[in-house]
């Protein structure tokens, strides 16, 4: 029998609490993104509805926000599922972890 599957047969509720985890971990990377998007619109409406000096100052700022805050979503997204797998892989061993990438299990 192929390790990952023995592996899901035997501990269903660890690989279902990865998934649960890892998920999580892509919804606030995506929130994240949503962020900063919404910080550029913002700062583009700003740019476009007023063009007055102060206000080139707070468009380049919000400009920076955005930009900051999604380098940071990234930085913490990465920084999370490379956790992630490495307890994953302490669980189950890292072949076996292997194993269940290639099946798409992980």
């Amino acid at each position: 029998m192929d390790r990952a599957v023995a592996v899901t047969e035997q501990r269903p509720g660890e690989i279902l609490a990865f998934a649960r985890t890892e998920m999580a971990n892509e919804r606030t990377l995506l929130s994240y993104i949503r962020t900063a998007l919404t910080l550029f619109a913002i700062a583009v409406g700003l740019e476009q509805l007023l063009r007055y000096m102060l206000v080139d100052v707070v468009v380049g700022m919000l400009g920076i926000a955005s930009v900051y805050t999604l380098f940071a979503g990234v930085r913490r997204y990465l920084r999370t599922r490379s956790l992630l797998r490495a307890s994953l892989a302490d669980q189950v061993g890292e072949q076996t972890l292997m194993d269940l990438e290639n099946h798409n299990v992980v």
